[in-house]
């Protein structure tokens, strides 16, 4: 019986080391390694984010032995493994920016990739950077070592305005590097490493070791930084006969002066005709351009050829205007982005009002820009034509004064007549 039992033992631990056997021949091969990469752009608040398609190119850096060429890489129908390209694209395209930077990630780029054997391979992964086409209206400007390039202009012949975009694109580089292993036959990612061998300008690095997934803070080590722009240019402003809303002068910013009479007050004299002091500070996203140009438009509708330049200074600069009412300040070249802050001097005879379409103060991309500075005509505080309280104090003054010196003439004639 012992025997028997120790026969059923052996028996039942064989079929145990059986199954075992069986299920690690089918076991399924190791999940992939997964790699993601990062773009960020940055842009100035109160811009629309762009709904451009950003592409960044994997080339297989063939002096290995594992070097692939087109006519031996598989799936070559949908990717190619020695060259391809991935593209990235943001959720939020076409929604105003209220925030400095957006990320977009591709994540698990090799994702469909099927590799011939086990061995590393590495790749070298850069933005590709659009060519200059005068045709479309596309230009590549060289700034410091970054490549901007102006990739949309869009003129409005109805509302004599054009718009200006320009993207800088980053010129780093990286190298990822791919280790795949065979499993039963079939190969699979085991490993993926990468380093950065050229910074966002394009100049050399020490090549650092980075995490290619995306990580806490929303993005990848693999990353690339771009900058974007958005500007307006109105190089004919419009008189307020012609354009009432101030349409075609909000796309850019307008301050406009206005004068207001309440009901059943006779409007003073000079209503049309007094000016007002204005100060307009000015403050550009920074590196977008060294001046700001800007007309005066009367409100008689005549409009100067030639537009007032004002040079910045650290993006900033100050606009100094006598308006009177119905006039206005229009900006002509402005990118979207710019704070304003406006500023007029006080008057005795008006109470001051400056409203603003823009809370934040900023000019925003599909925003009516404007300020409209309204003042209201008081009778009561018009030195012309009623007492100025400002005033009262020294009329109280001169009254005072003038009561002490007849005091003393009264009392010095009754001093004389009594001696």
């Amino acid at each position: 019986m012992k025997k028997l039992n120790k026969f059923f033992a052996v028996l039942v631990a064989l079929a145990m080391m059986a199954t075992l056997c069986v299920s690690m021949a089918f076991a399924e091969k190791p999940a992939d390694a997964t790699a993601d990469i990062s773009k960020t752009l940055s842009l100035p608040v109160g811009t629309k984010i762009p709904g451009d398609t950003y592409t960044f190119r994997f080339t297989q850096i063939t002096n290995d032995e594992n070097a692939i060429s087109d006519a031996n890489a598989q799936n070559a129908q949908e990717q190619n493994v020695a060259t391809f390209d991935k593209t990235a694209t943001y959720s939020e395209a076409g929604t105003v920016a209220d925030k400095a930077s957006y990320v977009a990630n591709v994540e698990d780029v090799f994702a469909g990739l099927t590799f011939p054997k086990a061995g590393v391979y590495k790749y070298t992964v850069k933005e590709v950077i659009p060519e200059a086409n005068a045709e479309a209206g596309v230009s590549v400007e060289t700034k410091e070592n970054a490549k901007d390039v102006v990739t949309k202009v869009t003129p409005d012949a109805q509302k004599k305005i054009t718009t200006t975009e320009k993207t800088s694109y980053s010129e780093a580089e990286y190298v990822i590097i791919v280790g795949v292993a065979t499993k039963d036959g079939e190969t699979y990612v085991e490993t993926i490493k990468a380093q950065q061998t050229k910074d966002q300008e394009g100049k050399a690095t020490t090549g650092e070791k980075l995490d290619p997934t995306v990580g806490e803070d929303g993005k990848s080590d693999v990353n690339f930084d771009n900058e974007y722009v958005k500007s307006v240019t109105n190089d004919d402003p419009q008189d307020p006969g012609d354009d009432p809303q101030g349409t075609q002068d909000g796309q850019t910013l307008y301050i406009e002066k206005k004068v207001d009479v309440p009901t059943g007050v006779t409007a003073p004299a000079d209503k049309d005709t007094k000016l007002f002091h204005f100060t307009v500070d000015v403050e550009v996203p920074a590196g977008t351009q060294t001046d700001v140009e800007y007309k005066v438009v009367k409100a008689n509708g005549t409009v100067p050829e030639t537009a007032t330049k004002v040079t910045l200074a650290n993006n900033k600069g100050q606009i100094i205007e006598d308006l009177a009412n119905g006039d206005r300040i229009v900006l002509t070249n402005v990118p979207f982005g710019t704070t304003y802050e406006v500023t007029e001097d006080d008057y005795p005879a008006y109470d001051e009002a400056i409203s603003y379409n823009v809370e934040s103060k900023i000019v925003t991309d599909g925003a009516k820009n404007a300020s409209i500075a309204t003042n209201t005509y008081n009778k009561d505080k018009d030195p012309a034509t009623g007492l100025s309280i400002a005033n009262l104090p020294f009329i109280v003054l001169a009254l005072v004064a003038v009561g002490g010196l007849v005091a003393y003439v009264v009392v010095r004639r009754k001093s004389e007549d009594n001696a």
